[in-house]
């Protein structure tokens, strides 16, 4: 765990008053940790990123795919939809985005970690597995 830092003022955006994801990303990408692969960024503000045509879009997270670095708030975490706490809907988001800085892809699998949330906590809230195609993806060995 490194210490933390402020976020970098050119990842702000005004007119929503939230940081964009891509540009945290382009400023962890210069800090990941020698001897590291990965870096994780996590906030408790909001993020987003371009989705489409929707310029501005509020997310939970956003990842290199592959690549060094990702960035993971919990301010879309803590929305009550089901019975899933903030804490394991976080951990959820952080399994994914880790996945895509590994290399997987959105996964058509219902309740994958890889599943495309779609911008639906709903989603997230189903994700409970790494189905057998992202593992095989992943070369696990069990």
């Amino acid at each position: 765990m490194l210490e933390p830092i402020e976020h970098p003022e050119s990842a702000w955006y005004e007119p929503r008053q939230r940081w964009r994801a891509e540009k945290l990303n382009d400023f962890l990408r210069d800090r990941v940790p020698e001897g590291c692969d990965r870096i994780a960024g996590l906030t408790t503000q909001d993020i987003s990123t371009t989705k489409g045509d929707i310029e501005d879009w509020g997310i939970l997270g956003l990842a290199d795919m592959p690549g060094p670095a990702a960035v993971l708030s919990t301010f879309r975490c803590r929305r009550k939809v089901h019975d899933v706490s903030p804490v394991e809907r976080f951990r959820r988001v952080a399994v994914h985005e880790v996945g895509h800085t590994l290399g997987l892809p959105h996964c058509p699998t219902w309740g994958c970690f890889l599943e495309d949330a779609g911008g639906k906590a709903e989603t997230i809230d189903r994700e409970t597995f790494l189905c057998d195609v992202c593992r095989e993806r992943l070369g696990w060995v069990e």
